[in-house]
């Protein structure tokens, strides 16, 4: 990793800056909630584009300009690294983000990858955002990590929208669900890779269609990713005291809030910020 001085490669060293997370909204926060788990003496600071959700029909152009305003914002609080908790932009602008700045930046694509490769399963169901999908990444490294595997992509670009306005649970939730994947069912699938980090938080409706077909998270295998990388670069925080988190979101605070207390528990509160290149 380009831009780690000899000085962090002696792993007692202490990183005390935080590590930035970003998504498109509260999908996101799934993936905040394994971090804090897997590295609980870290700080945090989470960004929420809650302004401009959903990314899932966005270009890709649109995309990587979101990016660079979130991460150039996120460096301007000083963070250390960041984690694209979001499959629509881990798909679509990585690459390009990584060569523009000079800071680890930890997808949710090559850990969910991995997750798969390693389980091997021979018809996996992949669903995602429409650019997500569109842009074919997940798939071709799928195929390229695991050949045998069979890849039946879905596109689910009602989810996210009924995430961000409360609406995972109950009927209607089950209805988009059976409609979205039903195809999945009928081609057999023997597991299930949520590419976008919203979707956890479908889970109910999701496991209703699905039955028993074991679902891959992208969160637990993404903050695995981001304690080697960063313990790879001596950039770990040495402390026995937990660390904190901060939130930002682009968007109405108090409606955010509601899932910050469901998913990291009390003790957060949103502010509301406007990221600027």
């Amino acid at each position: 990793m380009s831009g780690v001085g000899a000085a962090r490669k002696d792993k007692k060293v202490s990183d005390d800056r935080p590590i930035g997370i970003m998504d498109s909204g509260v999908g996101g926060l799934t993936v905040a909630r394994e971090l804090f788990r897997t590295l609980p003496a870290e700080r945090f600071i989470y960004f929420g584009d809650t302004a401009r959700v959903p990314y899932g029909g966005k270009s890709a152009e649109t995309l990587l300009g979101y990016g660079r305003e979130i991460i150039s914002f996120l460096l301007e609080k000083g963070v250390k690294a960041v984690v694209v908790a979001c499959g629509t932009i881990s798909s679509n602008a990585i690459n390009t983000l990584r060569s523009e700045f000079d800071i680890p930046l930890i997808d949710v694509v090559e850990p969910g990858v991995a997750a798969c490769a390693a389980q091997g399963p021979e018809r996996l169901g992949f669903i995602a955002t429409e650019a997500t999908v569109k842009s074919g990444v997940f798939t071709k490294m799928l195929r390229d990590a695991s050949p045998r595997t069979q890849v039946f992509e879905k596109a689910c670009p009602l989810f996210v929208p009924m995430v961000e306005e409360d609406r995972s649970e109950g009927s209607v939730a089950k209805i988009v669900a059976g409609i979205y994947l039903e195809s999945l069912m009928a081609n057999r699938v023997s597991a299930l890779l949520l590419g976008c980090t919203h979707y956890p938080l479908l889970n109910g409706a999701i496991v209703n269609t699905m039955g028993e077909v074991p679902l891959i998270n992208l969160a637990e295998h993404t903050a695995k990713a981001a304690k080697r990388i960063l313990g790879e670069n001596g950039m770990l925080r040495v402390s026995d005291k937990n660390g904190e988190g901060t939130v930002y979101v682009s968007g109405d605070a108090s409606k955010f809030n509601k899932y910050l207390a469901r998913i990291l528990g009390e003790g957060y509160e949103a502010l509301e910020a406007t990221p600027v290149q």
